[in-house]
C-alpha cells in the first residue's frame, strides 16, 4: 500500500505554528503535489465552557477556529478535505472540547500525552519510568473512553519526560499494552502513525530513544486489532512531505489497506 492521506495538519491558527506560509491554500497545493488523496486540518482548539483554558489555549477558541472553516469553503481542490481538530485530554473525563462541539467536525484527534503543558494536563503522581508509564496508560484509556475521539496521536510518548521513554515502555507488559489497545479497537479509535516516532537526530533538547520502542507499541496495537491513520503533525510547509517517510512503518508493520481506519480512506482507495 502507499500513503495517500495526512490527517494531522496545523495552520497558522494554531499558536504553535510559526510558518506564515502554513495556510490552507498553500497546504492544499503542496499536498496535491505529494500525490495525497485525503487531508485533514487539525488545529488546536479549546471549546469547553466548563473548564477555563490556560493562556496558551485561550486565543484558540471557536471564533478563531471558524476562520479555517470559512476559508476552506472558498477553495477548490480534487483532494478530499476533512475538518478536524486536535483537542486535549486534561485528565480522564476532562477534555478541552465538548461532545457537542466534536459532532460539528469530521473527526477529532484527542491527545493524551501533552505532559509538557504542566499547568493544564494531569501529571504523573510518581516521576519514575514506571510511574510515567502508568499515567500514560491511564490517560490513553481516558481519551479512548471520551466517546468522541476518532484518533489518538503520538501514542504513549512521554512528552516532557523524554529521558525515560525507552524505560517507561519497557516497564509495561505486553498484556497491559494489549488491554489498552483492545479498548481502542472496541471503540473504533484509530492509532496515529507519526514522524514523532523516529528518534531525534538534531534535537539536543531530547534524549534519543530506540526505534524498537515505538515499533513494539505499534505492533501490539496492530495485534490487538487497532486501525491506523498517518499524520505529519506539520506546522510548516516544509514538513508536509514527512508524511511520506512513514512508509518505513508500513513496511515494518506489514500494513495493508485493511489496517487503515475508514476516516482516512478515500472513495478511490480499494481494499484487497
Amino acid at each position: 500500500m502507499r500513503i495517500d492521506h495526512d490527517l494531522h495538519i496545523h495552520t497558522t491558527l494554531s499558536s504553535c505554528c510559526n510558518d506564515p506560509n502554513q495556510v490552507p491554500e498553500r497546504i492544499i497545493r503542496r499536498c496535491e503535489s505529494l500525490g495525497l488523496r485525503t487531508i485533514g486540518f487539525s488545529d488546536h482548539v479549546w471549546q469547553n465552557p466548563y473548564l477555563k483554558p490556560d493562556d496558551w489555549y485561550a486565543p484558540q477558541g471557536p471564533v478563531r477556529f471558524n476562520r479555517l472553516i470559512d476559508e476552506l469553503q472558498s477553495l477548490e481542490t480534487p483532494l478530499r478535505v476533512l475538518r478536524g481538530c486536535e483537542a486535549d485530554t486534561i485528565a480522564p473525563g476532562k477534555y478541552s472540547i465538548t461532545p457537542q462541539f466534536a459532532q460539528t467536525l469530521d473527526y477529532v484527534i484527542l491527545a493524551a500525552n501533552h505532559f509538557h503543558m504542566v499547568r493544564t494536563i494531569s501529571q504523573p503522581d510518581e516521576l519514575t519510568p514506571a510511574g510515567v508509564a502508568r499515567h500514560m496508560i491511564t490517560m490513553f484509556r481516558g481519551a479512548v473512553e471520551s466517546g468522541f475521539a476518532t484518533i489518538i496521536p503520538h501514542i504513549l510518548m512521554p512528552m516532557g519526560f523524554w529521558d525515560c521513554y525507552d524505560q517507561a515502555i519497557a516497564s509495561l507488559s505486553d498484556t497491559q499494552l494489549l488491554d489498552a489497545f483492545h479498548l481502542a479497537a472496541e471503540h473504533h479509535v484509530a492509532i496515529e502513525i507519526t514522524p514523532a516516532y523516529f528518534p531525534p537526530d538534531n534535537d539536543h533538547t531530547r534524549k534519543a530513544w530506540s526505534i524498537e520502542t515505538p515499533l513494539r507499541v505499534l505492533l501490539l496495537a496492530k495485534l490487538a486489532g487497532c486501525q491506523f491513520v498517518f499524520g505529519s503533525d506539520s506546522h510548516a510547509i516544509s514538513r508536509l512531505e514527512h508524511v511520506l517517510v512513514l512508509d518505513y512503518f508500513v513496511q515494518a508493520l506489514e500494513l495493508s489497506e485493511r489496517d487503515i481506519h475508514p476516516i482516512a480512506r478515500s472513495a478511490a482507495t480499494p481494499l484487497p
